[in-house]
């Protein structure tokens, strides 16, 4: 079983947030399980020129040796329209 959701919600034409999520958990043990999610906004500088903030979380209910179980990372970033 595998359990996915996804969401869009552009507020003007100046902003956008995005949210992507997954859910898997282990068939015969269901307290096993990976998670991923993700957040992203999308600001408006200019017509050409966009602020991203973007934020990634990651769980493993039974990660390998030496790896964390959870993650958890932010990003900003420019992005430009040709």
């Amino acid at each position: 079983m595998n359990v996915y959701v996804s969401y869009n919600q552009t507020f003007n034409n100046n902003a956008k947030l995005i949210y992507n999520g997954y859910y898997q958990p282990r068939f015969d043990q269901s307290n096993d399980c990976h998670i991923f999610q993700k957040a992203q906004i999308s600001l408006a500088i200019t017509d050409s020129i966009n602020l991203i903030i973007s934020l990634n979380h990651t769980y493993d209910s039974t990660p390998a040796v030496d790896v964390k179980e959870s993650d958890f990372s932010q990003k900003v970033g420019i992005s430009y329209k040709f």
